[in-house]
């Protein structure tokens, strides 16, 4: 798979514009990490990411399929499944800021009749048809609570609404707001699975820290 996008070099100035324009001057970056070194991270984090997505196409099929990348951020992940998928891909990002670069790599890389974007609240938006997958990077962000305690009803009720039966439920457990509780510890994922089971899901991978991540992959079962 040549010219993965959106090639590194755009994408690293975008996300280091976005970033430095969001901390105010003279505070520590992130883990208490310089510009530099922030940027190197992110750069091999970048290169794993795409590397995964690669492999999650060819493992479970699927090619040519819906998805819907729920807080898609900038929208590399989905720029990415559209481009190289051939999937068609809805977005949900609430950050205006964020979906206006997501535009711009959609624009570049000719998949505007593949990846369409929904800048609001998840629990706002409203699906015309269900989804062959359903895809997020960083699940903890948009639980709207701690979920070592209580994963709510209305997130599950949310992923029955919009994915089909026998569809896939992919997170890659990496970042957001509990990134420690996530990637170190297994408490999230024990829950996450038993509140998906709940749901008549099962359970298909689960890989710690593949890919500097946590690969969660579950299946919701046919009616």
């Amino acid at each position: 798979m040549q010219g993965i996008i959106p090639d590194q070099e755009e994408y690293m100035k975008q996300f280091f514009s976005y970033i430095l324009n969001k901390i105010e001057y003279g505070k520590p970056i992130s883990h208490g990490m310089d510009t530099y070194e922030m940027k190197q991270y992110f750069e091999k984090r970048y290169n794993e990411r795409f590397e995964m997505n690669k492999n999650l196409l060819e493992k479970y099929n699927l090619y040519g399929k819906t998805l819907l990348d729920i807080c898609s951020g900038f929208g590399q992940d989905s720029v990415f499944f559209a481009k190289h998928g051939n999937m068609i891909v809805d977005s949900i990002e609430k950050d205006w800021k964020a979906t206006a670069i997501h535009q711009d790599f959609i624009e570049k890389y000719d998949v505007i009749d593949k990846n369409k974007i929904f800048c609001c609240d998840m629990f706002k938006f409203v699906p015309i048809e269900e989804y062959d997958v359903v895809y997020t990077s960083s699940p903890s962000n948009w639980m709207h609570g701690n979920p070592d305690k209580v994963i709510p009803d209305k997130w599950l009720n949310f992923l029955k609404l919009v994915l089909k039966p026998d569809g896939f439920f992919i997170a890659r457990l990496y970042g957001g707001n509990y990134t420690s509780l996530v990637i170190r510890s297994d408490t999230f994922i024990k829950l996450l699975k038993e509140r998906l089971e709940s749901i008549d899901f099962s359970l298909l991978d689960y890989q710690p820290e593949k890919f500097a991540s946590t690969i969660f992959v579950a299946r919701r079962n046919k009616k």
